[in-house]
């Protein structure tokens, strides 16, 4: 006997109701636990698509706000780089046998104004302070290192009687940031001797760097009018820098001075001394000197064009030398000595330019040694009557010229001058020029290349 009961009761009723069929005559199946049938419901998911136009602009935005606030950080990281130096870079290069005694700082500085706000070169701001030199030190000098450093130095004299060489320096530069922070103008000292002006700068990395000086050395006046100023030594090592030499003739008398430039002009309106050394780059060295032991001029890819007296006397050789390259060579050389005689050894070389000497005049008896060499470009040389020796000259392409001029007897005996030459080949000559038929001391070379080569006696 089958008992039905609860909702099998229904579910057997509407089975065998639904279908008009009686119960099935089969025996039950074994009684087992069954769970019920769990129910799933499957969701799909409803994508939103934002249209290209609306996702471009909201990209947009994000990037202008992240630009915005990357540009406030950059500023904020300048700003604290600016206050703590970090955009320089390094020490200042101060050579190892410098010594600072005082470097002017804020307040040392006098501000100097400009009548229309900006100064020629476009550096907005300037300012000045000023050194002393006594006189005593054996070396009066002035250094600059650092590639930030450019400028100027003049040298000229005072109505003042002193006994210290008084150094005008103005610094020209973008803002103040530079001044302070980025160079410094000391007063110096090398060695027990050596007193100067030192000129350094720091490596700067950050835009709006430029920077340029001005240094004025005033040299005094004597107390005694007839007594020229004597300075023992004076020394200028500052690369990127012109010089300008005033009228120092009848004033000031340097037993050395030795001026270092370089990719800027050195010009002298007079200057004597008993050696000189003037030296640059790719600029030319123009004025009027006067030695009476050495000069030496050099420079490159820039002309010499010079006047110059070498006065020699009887303890030594007095020497000039010029030498440059892609640039002439334009030189008056004026040979004078205290007595009949005097020994002088002129050295003029270039290359790719004209190098002309003349000699308007030179001692009776004297020695003249004379090389004068370019290349690609005419060389000549003109002597004065006085002369006596030979000559060589050499050149390619061309046949060297000796010219002969009208002359008097520059000792005033009347004697007839006798001038031999000889050609050997097309480019080469030899010759002698003599007052008392015999062979001079002096010797004449003069050669070049692809270009004529004269003397003219």
């Amino acid at each position: 006997m089958i008992i039905v009961t609860g909702e099998n009761t229904n579910l057997m009723s509407k089975s065998t109701a639904g279908t008009g069929l009686r119960p099935s005559s089969d025996p039950p199946p074994s009684y087992q636990a069954t769970q019920p049938s769990s129910s799933y419901v499957i969701q799909h998911e409803i994508v939103y698509r934002e249209s290209p136009t609306r996702r471009f602009w909201r990209a947009f935005v994000v990037a202008i706000l992240v630009w915005f606030l990357v540009s406030l950080l950059g500023q904020s990281i300048y700003g604290v780089a600016r206050r703590s130096n970090r955009i320089w870079g390094g020490n200042f290069p101060v050579p190892s046998n410098i010594v600072l005694s005082h470097c002017p700082h804020g307040e040392e500085w006098s501000n100097v104004p400009y009548p229309d706000a900006v100064s020629p070169d476009q550096l907005p701001y300037a300012a000045s302070t000023s050194f002393k030199l006594p006189l005593s030190y054996k070396t009066l000098f002035l250094l600059s290192r650092g590639s930030q450093a450019h400028g100027t130095v003049n040298i000229v004299t005072s109505q003042d009687v002193s006994d210290v060489a008084k150094v005008h320096v103005t610094v020209k530069y973008y803002n103040k940031d530079i001044r302070d922070d980025g160079v410094k103008v000391c007063l110096i000292r090398r060695a027990n001797d050596d007193i100067g002006v030192g000129f350094f700068t720091r490596q700067w990395y950050g835009p709006e760097h430029m920077l340029f000086f001005e240094a004025t050395v005033v040299l005094p006046k004597t107390g005694n009018n007839n007594t020229l100023l004597h300075i023992e030594s004076f020394e200028t090592d500052v690369p990127n820098v012109s010089h300008k030499v005033g009228d120092l003739r009848g004033l000031v008398d340097f037993s050395y001075i030795n001026l270092k430039g370089s990719n800027a002009p050195i010009s002298a309106t007079s200057i004597s001394a008993e050696t000189a050394v003037f030296r640059t780059s790719n600029s030319p060295i123009t004025g009027v000197f006067n030695v009476s032991r050495s000069l030496t001029l050099k420079t490159s890819n820039s002309p010499i064009q010079v006047d110059v007296g070498v006065h020699n006397e009887k303890s030594h050789v007095s020497e000039l030398i010029m030498r440059t390259s892609n640039g002439k060579i334009d030189s008056r050389v004026s040979l004078t000595s205290v007595y009949e005689g005097g020994r002088y050894l002129v050295t003029a070389i270039s290359s790719n330019g004209p190098v002309s000497v003349k000699f308007p005049t030179s001692p009776m008896d004297s020695t003249l040694k004379l090389q004068a060499t370019t290349s690609n470009s005419p060389a000549s040389v003109s002597l004065d009557p006085a002369y006596e020796g030979t000559l060589a000259l050499s050149t390619s392409n061309f046949a060297p010229s000796v010219r002969q001029r009208v002359v008097k007897d520059p000792s005033g005996k009347g004697r007839k001058r006798t001038v031999e030459t000889s050609t050997l080949g097309r480019g080469v000559l030899r010759g002698s020029v003599s007052w008392s038929g015999q062979e001079g001391p002096g010797t004449v070379q003069v050669r070049s290349s692809n270009s004529p080569v004269t003397v003219a006696l």
